[in-house]
């Protein structure tokens, strides 16, 4: 009975659905020349081949679309019941330019009045059909003039207004169209020929043409040919004197009524040579999104359903190539072939762009890692403009090639990646030799060793103990445990297996506190879960406040892949709440210690102290700090907490300004951040030019996991601006830090009995580059003293 059932209401669900449709259709257009009319859908003229009356865009009526629908003429019309909105997508895209009108004849089977969009590029434009009288043939004719972003770049349309259930339109007659001109009045083109050839995507409505060269060309190409559509018009052609450069084309009608001016614009837009070869690699070594050098990963699109630019492959110089018309971004998906790039060390890609304007220009790539997910759970980014290295320049191929440890969002977890993307203000781009390769010899700082350190995905089996206890606040999932009786310290226990290798040096890095108005202690380590329960751990002394702690531990005499992070807690009474907790492996690279010292990630929990304030201007996001009391230097800080080793030597490098007309000083270095705050620190002086400050500070008699950069400057009244701050180990290959004095002022002489290469003091030589190619060392222009 209950199949009976469901099938009626089948069948009366089909016929309600057309139960209030047409019996007849619009009426016939007229007559018009080919030239004159661009039919999308209509029995009175050709139609745009190939087009999609019905594409799934998740329309409440696409099941019960109806592209045939018959009222009963033996005319078809389409048919949209239970509608909401539909789209149609055109077989080719559509220069509309030219055309007048936009004709749609529909029929409404109630009293709403439906939209219609002609989408090309940028934002949707609604145009609104008023409805005349329901269940009748409304025709419309829409303006050209105002209609879409781009009128030479018609590829959809669409319709909406409706409810999605009762609602239904049916539509006819879908064309652009234009008056026939009298031809005594014409003043177009019919044919516009460069150098023998008709130019690329000719309309004689459209007036203006970039004309791209490649990279190299010196020839000015020539308007060859310039054919008016009515052949007594008057036709000057007026060359382009260089590239770039432009040259125009003016049309004066017979009865001079009338005129236009076409103008070509020849530019380079293209490089004349492919991307540079990549160095020949192992397969296990690389995973390649795009080259032609390795074997490339299965894709599921090279430009994805969401991104908003266009990707096309082209040849150059014989090699396959990206072009990419920038609107914001592509996306590159690989989603249903995830990969794990955990042992990938390097990432590269090439890429070329002819835009001259790099003022504020971004190339910036992403990884989205999915973490086993359907979706992404974090991702790490690349940042790329004119003041990164390697820069954006124009007309020549930039090669990134860099750690994956300089991306942002350390560690860069990348087990389970799906997706690269490409954000970027540049017009068009050309992009060859995206990859990720392992580096023989290099050991990276090691991926996150444990999962759900963050807790948010709840009880996932990967902690176990007696005090595990998620709960969740204000969105925010933590550990929870309230210690009632003190025992044994491992009475208590929070654990997650990892595997730990004997020798191997750890760092554990977690958040804890207690309840308010208390404080006590806990055991963090890393040890077997097996046999003697080896382990290697520290006490952390807990306050209501949150703090993070990073702990340096060494796997010293144990190691198994049955291991464990854990967290002691069952000597004393009281609350333990535990969160964000990573665990990753110490590499003595010499690498950046730091995290967002360009802070551009912004309030990412690396920085703190009560002068820590984000300010971005122009692009550029700096700390900025009014100090309007003087007092204790310390007073008025900044920090970064870092680990800090006894005995070892840093080279802390920061830029740092003060107000126009004023100099202060401030006080620099690297210190604990407990106990009795030991530290070793410099004063710098600055003034409103903004300096570069290297500074060599050894951590003679102090160090600990918990330690910091810090930045005192609450001695003196002014502004402190702060920037581009690094920390790296001094292995020896760290040059000596730069002067704080700039070099003396040379004498006067004159302009005919100096030849400078490089000073303030005279006029320099036009030089091709500062560091050549051949040579093997960095160079970098840095302000010392405002010089």
């Amino acid at each position: 009975m209950k199949h009976l059932t469901f099938l009626i209401a089948l069948l009366f669900a089909a016929i309600s659905s057309y139960g209030q449709a047409p019996t007849d259709n619009a009426t016939d257009p007229p007559a018009r020349d080919s030239e004159n009319v661009i039919s999308i859908f209509s029995g009175a003229y050709t139609d745009v081949t190939g087009s999609n009356y019905n594409p799934n865009w998740g329309q409440s009526g696409f099941s019960t679309a109806n592209t045939s629908f018959d009222p009963g003429t033996g005319n078809i019309v389409l048919a949209y019941p239970n509608f909401n909105y539909q789209g149609n997508v055109l077989g080719s895209v559509q220069d509309i330019s030219s055309m007048e009108f936009m004709h749609v004849d529909i029929w409404v089977n109630s009293t709403f009045n439906p939209n219609v969009y002609a989408i090309s590029s940028g934002a949707e434009i609604a145009h609104s059909i008023t409805n005349t009288g329901a269940r009748t043939w409304i025709s419309v004719d829409i303006p050209i003039s105002g209609i879409t972003g781009d009128p030479t770049q018609v590829k959809e349309l669409k319709f909406d207004g409706g409810n999605g259930s009762t609602d239904s339109i049916y539509v006819d007659n879908i064309y652009f169209w234009k008056n026939a001109s009298t031809p005594q009045s014409d003043a177009t083109l019919s044919d516009l020929k460069v150098d023998g050839e008709t130019i690329a995507n000719f309309s004689a409505g459209v007036e203006s043409y970039k004309y791209g060269l490649v990279a190299g060309t010196t020839t000015v190409p020539q308007i060859t040919a310039a054919t008016s559509t009515n052949a007594n018009a008057t036709v000057t052609i007026t060359q382009a004197s260089g590239i770039p450069g432009d040259a125009t084309v003016k049309v004066v009608s017979e009865d001079e009524t009338d005129s236009t001016t076409y103008t070509v614009s020849y530019a380079i837009t293209s490089p004349a040579t492919a991307a540079p070869a990549p160095t020949a690699r192992d397969a296990a070594d690389v995973i390649s999104i795009y080259s032609d050098a390795y074997t490339n990963i299965a894709l599921d699109a090279l430009s994805a359903g969401f991104d908003d630019s266009d990707v096309s492959e082209v040849m150059i110089d014989g090699n396959a190539t990206l072009e990419i018309d920038f609107t914001n971004f592509i996306g590159i998906d690989f989603s249903s072939n995830k990969k794990d790039a955990s042992t990938m060390t390097h990432f590269h890609m090439d890429f070329w762009t002819a835009s001259d304007d790099l003022v504020g220009k971004v190339f910036n790539s992403k990884f989205s890692q999915w973490g086993g997910t359907g979706g992404e759970v974090s991702a790490f980014e690349l940042p790329i403009n004119t003041g990164t290295s390697p820069a954006i320049v124009s007309g020549s191929w930039v090669s990134i090639d860099v750690p994956i440890s300089d991306w942002t969002n350390a560690p860069q977890t990348r087990d389970d990646i799906a997706q690269f993307l490409i954000t970027s203000n540049l017009d068009t781009v050309y992009v060859d030799n995206i990859y990720l390769y392992k580096e023989e010899g290099v050991v990276e700082p090691g991926g996150e060793l444990l999962t759900n350190g963050d807790f948010e995905s709840g009880d996932d089996g990967s902690w176990f103990g007696n005090a595990f206890n998620i709960q969740t606040e204000g969105g925010n999932s933590f550990n929870f445990a309230d210690v009632a009786a003190a025992g044994n310290t491992f009475d208590v226990n929070l654990s997650q297996g990892v595997a730990i290798a004997q020798g191997e040096t750890y760092i554990l890095t977690f958040d804890a506190s207690t309840s308010t108005g208390n404080t006590r202690s806990i055991l963090a380590g890393i040890g077997l879960n097996e046999g003697d329960f080896s382990s290697a751990t520290e006490t952390v002394n807990l306050t209501e406040t949150t703090q993070t702690f990073m702990l340096e531990l060494t796997a010293t005499g144990f190691g198994s892949a049955n291991s464990r992070v854990l967290f002691d807690m069952g000597a004393e009474t009281g609350i333990v709440v535990i969160d964000n907790v990573t665990l990753v492996v110490k590499v003595d690279t010499g690498g950046e210690l730091l995290t967002n010292g360009d802070f551009e990630l912004g309030d990412d929990g690396s920085w703190f102290g009560n002068a820590f304030n984000i300010q971005t201007e122009g692009g550029n996001s700096f700390n900025f700090a009014d100090v309007a009391t003087a007092g204790n230097a310390f007073d008025v800080n900044l920090s970064n907490g870092v680990a800090i080793t006894q005995g070892e030597t840093y080279i802390l490098t920061f830029e740092a300004s003060t107000s126009p007309g004023n100099t202060r000083s401030i006080i620099a270095g690297i210190g604990l951040n407990e106990g009795n705050f030991t530290a070793a620190i410099e004063t710098v002086n600055l003034t409103e030019t903004n300096q570069t400050f290297v500074l060599k500070l050894t951590a003679t008699d102090f160090g600990s996991a918990n330690s910091r950069v810090l930045f005192d400057m609450g001695a003196e009244t002014g502004i402190v601006v702060i920037d581009n701050v690094s920390l790296i180990v001094d292995d020896g290959s760290t040059a000596d830090p730069a002067p704080m004095v700039a070099a003396p002022a040379p004498p006067q002489r004159n302009t005919e009995d100096v030849i400078s290469l490089y000073s303030d003091a005279y006029a320099d030589i036009e030089v091709d580059t500062l560091s050549a190619s051949f040579d093997d060392s960095f160079v970098e222009q840095i302000m010392i003293e405002g010089v």
